[in-house]
């Protein structure tokens, strides 16, 4: 028999009909129901969107259903189970309408609201048991893997329809406490309906079918010794108790997943701070896996019987293996749906095939007390992986930082309100720079610790490694703000500061730089390399003949070339040298590190810095050096300033960048112009 023809023969039987509407219209409310507490909780304004605050929600919000779920199962197999789903949605629709009240009146971040909630999703838990438990009473035979695949995977269709219900709901209305109460009163009316439907089954007809006796405090004293003989029970049976245990672990994984998936979904998928984005990204992920979920009800009847439900188990946890691999090649919108839809189709062909060996398996008498450890063991697992997620994921914010170069930057806050960057390499050649540059990093923190260098460097805390190759490092984010070069002042303040910071740096031993495979030069190498920049910037025909002649004859002066080569920070500009309370507090931007000329530190200042804070800053830099002997250094470095501008307009050449290249050949007119000007003055 065909998947249809058996879903037509579920629906001929009456008692099957009855209890499955009571499932579809009691999880639609929850769908309304949860949705407002999530958006309450994990994406309103005022909650961090951590892990750490996830994962404690979610922790307060399961931990007491393994407490709850042991009595609600030693109850559901003395009470009438009918009973449970009629006074259950009852007591969930006093319960939300109490909390919309309360959410009405005192605001949503009152502590009664989470209480509230707490006693809603705690009845909820019971009430699906009892759906679960109830359904071998009404099915049988080999329609009822068929039910199994049906019901629940419909009943999570129906929330997802509810949730959306709530959502839509709330972009109708505008923000405030009637926003957050509308979703939870809607909730409640279909609570009203599916305690009402529940009364169409008969009172006897979900089982159990031989229920227990006795007064109040016996039967508290008989939960705790029939959840024992129950754990012997399936410790017995031996398929029971394996497949909750396979469910439990995979519960696990599948919380971790789920509290990534509101980090990645918030902070990652969605603009920082949108959270209606954030929720919307959320929903489509939830409903990708509601999908899958629905794919699991047409494939798990019909192949699982040609695998048995133990190797279809297997084989969808491979699934949900894969669907997390995917992950690791980029979190693009593409690839977290598509894992998603996977893990939401291994997730439910997994639980369908568990369901089937437990109710296979367990005799009635017992049976209302397995699906209750079940649920335990179901939310324990979820907890254990909040607990796991929080020292991981807690990324509350990211904000991109329009950095210059060859890397990407970010600056990510935690839930601590601490702050990391993280740089990421555009091109293979800068994350092999990259990598010579975390070696040097820890060299150079080393002269730091030791009071050498008056300045912070980047100390990287991790890395994580790129789909395309390479890796990603972290460091704390450093307090400081970019130098304004404009704003120097002659004196003993910050343009003295800057001398002084950039002679600790050409004070570096060179076996620091060697070490790590960054280039060292000698001077004749250095001097041939300008040599071999200036020939390539001729070759262009865009360099003024007065500018190439003045080089030509600077390169060719011996006495210009008298230096001892040095540790050069080789990038220096405004956006590394990090300035806090008027003093330099950090540079960065090491991967150009090397042994080479110290103009090529000071260039940039003697160019830009106004001329009254120049002499301040070379005083300074001489005082602190401990051997210079280089009277040619600042002509020199205002040649390497010169030059400069032949390399803007090399780098415009060798990438075929239009707008650099003319940038570069007027900058080099105003040169020429400036440069003929000082000559016949």
């Amino acid at each position: 028999m065909g998947v249809i023809s058996e879903l037509r023969a579920l629906l001929r039987l009456p008692g099957f009909r009855k209890l499955f509407a009571v499932r579809l219209v009691s999880q639609a409310g929850d769908g309304m129901f949860q949705v407002g507490l999530a958006s309450l909780l994990f994406f309103s304004p005022e909650s961090q969107g951590s892990a750490p605050a996830i994962a404690g929600a979610f922790a307060v919000m399961l931990a007491p259903f393994t407490i709850v779920g042991p009595f609600a199962g030693v109850l559901l197999d003395r009470w009438r189970r009918r009973q449970v789903l009629v006074w259950g949605n009852a007591v969930r629709v006093v319960v939300t309408l109490a909390m919309s009240g309360v959410m009405l009146a005192l605001g949503g971040g009152n502590p009664w609201v989470p209480v509230l909630g707490l006693a809603a999703l705690s009845v909820n838990r019971f009430l699906l048991a009892g759906l679960s438990a109830g359904m071998p009473r009404v099915v049988d035979g080999p329609l009822l893997l068929t039910a199994n695949s049906l019901a629940p995977t419909l009943g999570a269709g129906a929330a997802f329809v509810g949730g959306g219900i709530g959502f839509v709901l709330g972009l109708a209305i505008a923000p405030g406490r009637v926003h957050d109460a509308a979703a939870l009163v809607c909730a409640a009316v279909v609570f009203a309906v599916a305690s009402a439907l529940a009364l169409r089954l008969a009172p006897d007809q979900l089982g159990p079918e031989h229920p227990a006796r006795g007064d109040l405090r016996a039967e508290l004293v008989a939960v705790v010794r029939n959840l024992a003989s129950g754990a012997r029970y399936l410790a017995a049976r031996r398929t029971p108790g394996q497949a909750l245990l396979v469910m439990a672990a995979h519960r696990f994984l599948y919380g971790v997943v789920f509290i990534a998936s509101i980090l990645i979904s918030r902070n990652l998928l969605s603009a920082p701070g949108d959270t209606s984005g954030g929720l919307a990204t959320f929903g489509i992920v939830i409903g990708l896996t509601g999908v899958g979920g629905a794919g699991a009800v047409l494939i798990t009847p019909t192949l699982s019987r040609y695998t048995g439900p133990q190797v279809w188990i297997a084989l969808m946890l491979l699934v949900a293996a894969a669907s997390q691999l995917l992950l690791c090649t980029t979190p693009s919108r593409p690839v977290v749906f598509v894992g998603a839809a996977l893990l939401g189709l291994a997730a439910q062909s997994t639980k369908i095939a568990v369901d089937t060996i437990v109710q296979r398996d367990t005799h009635d008498d017992f049976r209302g007390r397995a699906f209750a450890f079940y649920d335990v063991l179901y939310n324990a697992a979820f907890v254990g992986a909040a607990a796991l997620a929080v020292p991981g994921l807690d990324a509350r914010a990211v904000r991109p930082v329009d950095a210059p170069g060859d890397y990407d930057v970010a600056v990510v806050t935690a839930a601590d309100g601490t702050s990391w960057e993280v740089r990421a390499p555009r091109t293979t050649m800068a994350g092999a720079a990259l990598e010579a540059e975390v070696e040097l990093l820890e060299g150079l923190h080393r002269y730091h610790d030791a009071g050498v260098l008056p300045f912070a460097v980047p100390r990287v805390a991790g890395s994580a490694t790129l789909p395309e190759g390479g890796r990603a490092v972290v460091h704390p984010h450093i307090a400081g703000a970019p130098l304004d070069i404009e704003s120097l002042t002659p004196g003993p303040g910050l343009a003295a500061d800057l001398g002084r910071t950039i002679a600790a740096i050409h004070e570096v031993p060179p076996s620091v730089v060697e070490s790590c495979g960054m280039p060292s030069y000698t001077v004749a190498e250095y001097r041939d390399r300008r040599l071999a920049e200036l020939d390539e910037a001729a070759a262009t025909g865009r360099v003024p003949a007065a500018l190439l002649r003045r080089w030509e004859a600077a390169l060719e002066d011996v006495a210009l070339w008298r230096f001892q080569p040095v540790v050069v920070h080789g990038d220096l500009a405004a956006e590394q040298v990090l300035v806090l309370g008027g003093r330099v507090a950090a540079i960065t931007g090491w991967s150009d590190a090397r042994v080479a000329d110290p103009a090529d530190d000071l260039a940039w200042l003697l160019v830009a810095a106004p001329p009254e804070a120049v002499d301040s800053i070379m005083e300074a830099y001489q005082l602190r050096r401990t051997e210079l002997h280089d009277s040619r250094l600042v002509d020199r470095a205002l040649l390497v300033g010169e030059l400069a501008l032949a390399r803007w307009l090399l780098h415009g050449v060798r990438h075929d960048l239009p707008d650099v290249v003319e940038d570069a050949v007027a900058m080099l007119a105003d040169l020429d112009e400036a440069t003929r000007e000082d000559d016949t003055a």
